[in-house]
């Protein structure tokens, strides 16, 4: 009876042994897998309000929500060079009508409406984004087929956030079924060798059982005390010691329940094993994140890194586990974080080698539901290459403002072979000047005239730029640009873009006039020639200026002085190229100083419709 009574204590323990162990593994499978997915929507947050706030820098002057084509080709530019997890990844920019504006992977999409774009599953996932969109951010999961396999459909998780002062969005997207994956097969597993182990406490209970009862009928006396030593060896397993082993040598009955004992209690370790083995896929997962990725406790002591934290701070995975993670940002104290919610910093850090490297650090808590934390968690991002196509950008814009664009363009990637070269080039000119201006000028303080210029200029620039022209130089009141050179559309098409900027230019400075207010309204002569040309870098060894030189442009200059206020004067080789497009009134040939022959000009009325 002692036996018997062994024997089910035995079972029972063994019985609520296994229970805990199987809620505890499911809880911790899907505790894991939230925090997968969490670090998922962290990673994808991190990425998208990255590029978001590099965007933000060239959209923060935009008005009304109109954007120019400048900054939406800075946009594009940003977009199509901008990647992650290891430049698979890719961003999207949207308006909230559905119109592709920006596509890092198919450029192909750009201006194309997507809105009535329906998934696999029949869902608008493009409306849903959207709606996701117009909160201000948001997460959508959706399914989509994957480029690999258009056959299946797999979860997929995108992340939106609106574009400042416009009615775009960027966003990015991630596929998430690999984790559902993951997880099942290790649960599988682990239920599998439960149910195994299940099993053998089972055959060897009932084995057990049967033996009990034999042997308690003549041995009874003699086995009392080694059942007992049996049974509190089995507590020892049940309470997590699986190295326990009874020490019972004896070639009867007795020594044969040893030995089966200590066969199951093996059994027994031997699946835990296979169960902690699960310990690995844990760090299969710290190592298949792209960032770096860094665990401390509460008093800051690195508990567990991955690889790319370790390439990131230039140390051994030995030097970083066990010290205080805020050695490696020296002088960075923001980063002691003990709050519930995500915080993020930028953070710059010196390599061994002496370059600066700009890292984005998101930090959160593992928070116990009483308050306490247990662990801190560490996403760090290394951002020097953003940053560097950030600072290209702003070098760009900054060089902008004193050379053409085109050239600028080529010395930002690279090309610094510039030199006192020529060439000879069909371009189309163009001259104007304020009539009037300087009269108006003597009668008003110098800082209004400069605050006039200045926005007259700024806004005449953003026209030239829009039309793809070169501009050359400002001289008083007067702006000179060119068509054709350093690049060409063709010499029509050069023509007509100059035309077409010459009457934007008529209409923007009718309302700038409404804006300034002046005593007298100010008005825009223009003049247009179309020639071949000397155009290249003159000047000396010390200074150069990219312009052209010969006398189609003294015909230009000549024929805006000619030209009648609030006009748009061309001569004959430039009406050629672009009469089938504009309205043109033929006037009577002038003669222009410093030209020999009277020159055909033609007034510009309008665009054809």
């Amino acid at each position: 009876m002692v036996l018997v009574l062994v024997m089910f204590s035995t079972l029972l323990i063994a019985i609520i042994a296994i229970n805990f162990m199987m809620d505890q593994y499911r809880d911790f499978n899907e505790t894991f897998k939230n925090a997968i997915l969490k670090n998922y929507k962290q990673q994808l947050k991190f990425h998208v309000e990255s590029i978001a706030s590099l965007i933000d820098s060239y959209t923060q002057s935009v008005k009304n929500k109109k954007v120019s084509s400048s900054i939406e080709k800075n946009v594009r530019y940003i977009i199509h060079h901008a990647s992650y997890d290891k430049q698979d990844g890719y961003f999207f920019v949207f308006n909230l009508k559905g119109t592709v504006i920006a596509h890092g992977a198919d450029p192909a999409l750009e201006g194309k409406n997507l809105i009535d774009l329906r998934g696999p599953t029949g869902v608008f996932v493009i409306q849903e984004i959207i709606a996701a969109a117009k909160n201000g951010t948001g997460f959508v999961t959706y399914e989509w087929t994957k480029p690999s396999d258009n056959k299946n459909v797999y979860k997929k998780l995108s992340y939106v956030t609106l574009i400042k002062n416009t009615p775009w969005f960027v966003g990015a997207g991630i596929y998430i079924d690999e984790v559902d994956q993951f997880v099942a097969k290790q649960r599988a597993k682990q239920a599998a060798a439960l149910w195994g182990l299940i099993l053998q406490f089972i055959i060897f209970s009932f084995s057990l059982m049967v033996f009990s009862i034999a042997v308690s009928i003549y041995f009874s006396a003699r086995i009392s005390q080694p059942i007992i030593y049996i049974s509190r060896l089995a507590k020892r397993i049940a309470q997590g010691d699986y190295d326990a082993r009874v020490e019972i040598v004896s070639n009867d009955e007795l020594g044969d329940l040893a030995s089966s004992f200590n066969l199951m209690a093996e059994n027994i370790a031997k699946k835990i094993r296979e169960l902690m083995e699960g310990e690995h896929y844990i760090r299969f997962l710290l190592e298949s994140v792209a960032d770096g990725l860094v665990v401390t406790d509460d008093d800051n002591e690195i508990l567990q890194v991955n690889s790319a934290a370790v390439r990131i701070f230039e140390a051994t995975e030995r030097e970083l586990l066990g010290s205080n993670i805020t050695l490696w940002f020296p002088g960075n104290d923001k980063l002691n974080h003990h709050g519930e919610k995500i915080a993020n910093y930028e953070i710059t850090r010196i390599r061994k080698d002496g370059a600066e490297c700009r890292l984005m650090v998101a930090v959160s808590s593992a928070v116990e539901s009483g308050g306490m934390i247990r662990r801190v968690i560490y996403l760090i991002k290394d951002i020097t290459e953003q940053y560097q196509l950030k600072t290209k950008v702003e070098q760009m814009n900054n060089l902008k403002k004193y050379f053409p664009t085109q050239i600028v363009e080529k010395l930002i990637e690279g090309d610094t072979r510039v030199t006192m070269a020529y060439d000879r080039k069909k371009v189309t000119i163009f001259f104007s000047d304020l009539a009037g201006f300087t009269d108006l000028s003597d009668s008003m303080e110098a800082e209004e005239v400069t605050a006039i210029l200045r926005d007259y200029f700024t806004h005449m620039s953003n026209i030239v730029y829009k039309y793809s022209g070169t501009l050359d130089k400002f001289i008083g009141d007067a702006v000179m640009v060119f068509f054709g050179a350093p690049t060409s559309n063709g010499v029509q098409q050069d023509a007509v873009n100059c035309i077409k900027m010459a009457l934007e230019m008529q209409e923007k400075l009718i309302e700038l006039n409404k804006s300034w207010k002046l005593a007298s309204t100010l008005k825009m002569r223009i003049g247009i020639n179309t020639g071949y040309v000397t155009v290249g870098n003159f000047g000396s060894d010390i200074r150069l200026e990219y312009t052209i030189i010969g006398t189609p442009v003294n015909v230009a200059s000549r024929l805006e002085h000619a030209c009648p206020a609030g006009g748009v004067l061309i001569s004959h080789d430039t009406a050629q190229y672009v009469k089938d497009y504009f309205v043109l009134a033929e006037q009577e040939p002038v003669q222009l100083k410093g030209i020999h022959h009277p020159v055909s000009v033609f007034q510009v009325v309008n665009e054809k419709k």
